[in-house]
């Protein structure tokens, strides 16, 4: 098993996946949002077992007045 940060052209691997809880979006819609989240820090793990991508998690890092420095989860798949 091993859990990788997404490079933008590993990101392709993650749509089916993540098409389970965004079912609305498109292949080329979900690469292009997430290309355009990715800029403003946004980032996708994901977990290879068998060769084959068995959960994604898209987070970011951010730091705030009121929390400090913390992790958002947006979306998390298994």
């Amino acid at each position: 098993m091993q859990i990788k940060i997404a490079s933008e052209e590993e990101i392709k691997y993650c749509y089916k996946i993540m098409h389970q809880i965004r079912e609305d979006l498109s292949e080329d819609d979900f690469l292009y949002k997430i290309a355009q989240q990715i800029k403003n820090g946004y980032k996708v793990a994901y977990v290879i077992h068998n060769n084959q991508v068995i959960c994604v998690a898209g987070f970011s890092i951010s730091q705030k007045l009121t929390r400090g420095k913390h992790l958002y989860i947006d979306d998390f798949v298994t």
